[in-house]
């Protein structure tokens, strides 16, 4: 709600270019409304790539163009490029189209968080080189969207990959499933001579109510935290692998081979 007192940031997908506005007239659209903090990106045709530096650059937030229509991958090298070139700082990144590793991670048998995989995750036109520049460019955790009714978290080679969940009523979803949107909320510690440094992301669900307001919070979470003595198994009590017999069960809302990405899209709840 652009009425509302928040600042705001929009990570592009794979339907924002299929109506009457193109890619550059949507970033443009979105940049130009009011407490907007979406920028046009550098990167010739995918605009939507940006970052936002928080508490004086000792954080970011970064978003990348997700399934270009015109692109072999969801996301492209070009855009790697670009965030190469950033410089390396403690990082969440938003991206419309999950990864590959989210479906490696559940075949592994990697601990899912409870009840937050409802269909076979979509992983489009994937980029093998995505992942490793995210590790190298410091990205502790990332937000997808693509599978409407998928809220899950796995952590995979230290990064958590987190769906972001479905809030609005004009897409797809579950009648079983109350709409949900993910809350997620970065700590910091402000030195005396007003340095900061990240500290925790902690993350949780909201449920929509019959009148589409905020309702219970569900699935709190610490998705990642500065602590030399962490022990990660003890971090997340509530996620549990899933069985062959429920990654089998899962409705996919894809038919054609080519929309299906990896060839390991029978995935989890």
């Amino acid at each position: 709600d652009t009425a509302a007192s928040l600042d705001f940031a929009a990570s592009l997908g794979n339907h924002d270019e299929e109506a009457r506005l193109s890619r550059e007239e949507v970033v443009s659209y979105v940049a130009s409304l009011p407490r907007s903090l979406t920028t046009r990106g550098p990167v010739a045709g995918s605009p939507g790539n940006f970052e936002v530096p928080l508490q004086q650059g000792a954080a970011r937030l970064v978003f990348l163009d997700s399934r270009l229509d015109d692109a072999d991958e969801a996301i492209t090298d070009e855009q790697l490029a670009w965030l190469d070139g950033l410089g390396v700082v403690d990082t969440i990144a938003f991206f419309h189209v999950p990864l590959s590793e989210f479906v490696e991670a559940v075949d592994a048998g990697v601990p899912v968080t409870a009840g937050g995989l409802n269909e076979a995750i979509c992983d489009d036109a994937p980029n093998a080189n995505v992942f490793p520049a995210l590790e190298r460019n410091g990205v502790l955790v990332t937000f997808s969207g693509h599978d409407h009714t998928n809220t899950a978290c796995v952590e995979w080679d230290g990064i958590n990959l987190c769906y972001e969940g479905s809030p609005g009523y004009t897409a797809y979803g579950n009648a079983s499933l109350a709409r949900r949107t993910r809350v997620t909320r970065l700590d910091f510690d402000v030195a005396e001579n007003n340095s900061s440094q990240l500290v925790a992301v902690t993350s949780w669900l909201r449920l929509a109510t019959a009148n589409a307001t905020a309702g219970e919070k569900i699935h709190e979470e610490v998705l990642w935290e500065r602590s030399p003595d962490e022990k990660k198994t003890e971090r997340y009590p509530t996620r549990a692998p899933v069985s062959a017999a429920v990654k089998a069960a899962l409705p996919r809302r894809r038919t054609k081979d080519s929309f299906l990405g990896s060839s390991a899209v029978t995935t989890a709840q």
